[in-house]
């Protein structure tokens, strides 16, 4: 039964032994920003545009393909990802083309919104490496009153099989609008990106189990 398979799933990330996540700097000017046995984050600075990446890699156990319906489960974001107030397909180009929308619920800060383009590449044709990749596209919708346009968004999610299941690498290049304190910003790399995962984690148990 589903429900007993999803039980089953659970109870294995708790009590399987956690092995010390292996992930080193993507690159040159790369610093490491949190390491905990389940992930490793890494912060480059943007001179140029006065922002920051972020590269994030883990473990999840569970296949490729199964993740890869997670992270691009954009009808049901918010019942799963953290601060998503609003998901929308607004343009399906292709089966691997989307346009979207998303609103945003922040702790701490005011609502902000973004639209991007999705480009997906599956598996079973790229190597048994899925991806889902995004840019901004903030002028395809018109901006909403009270809530912060968020107008540079790039990012990827990279899903390689591993004897774990599945390496995820989540890269994100973004300025988040507004004015914000840095200590708020940058709580990304202790509570924000930690909430994403955990989620990411939980949800592919489940969908491993139906």
């Amino acid at each position: 039964m589903p429900h007993a398979r999803l039980l089953s799933l659970l109870l294995s990330l708790l009590t399987t032994p956690v092995l010390a996540i292996d992930a080193t700097s993507p690159g040159k000017d790369w610093q490491e920003a949190n390491r905990t046995d389940h992930f490793v984050i890494f912060t480059q600075d943007d001179p140029t545009t006065g922002t920051r990446k972020l590269t994030t890699y883990m473990d999840i156990p569970a296949p490729p393909e199964v993740v890869f319906k997670v992270v691009t489960d954009f009808a049901n974001y918010t019942q799963f990802m953290p601060y998503i107030k609003e998901c929308k397909v607004l343009d399906q180009q292709s089966a691997d083309s989307l346009t979207c929308y998303q609103l945003i619920s922040p702790p701490l800060v005011s609502e902000r919104d973004y639209i991007i383009q999705v480009n997906l590449t599956r598996g079973p044709f790229n190597k048994g490496i899925w991806k889902s990749e995004w840019t901004a596209k903030p002028k395809a919708q018109p901006e909403r009153s009270g809530i912060v346009r968020i107008k540079l968004n790039t990012g990827s999610w990279t899903l390689s099989p591993n004897k774990q299941g599945t390496r995820v690498t989540y890269f994100l290049h973004t300025s988040p609008g507004g004015s914000i304190p840095a200590f708020v910003a940058n709580k990304s790399n202790t509570v924000a990106i930690p909430d994403l995962f955990k989620a990411i984690k939980q949800r592919s148990a489940w969908q491993e189990a139906q």
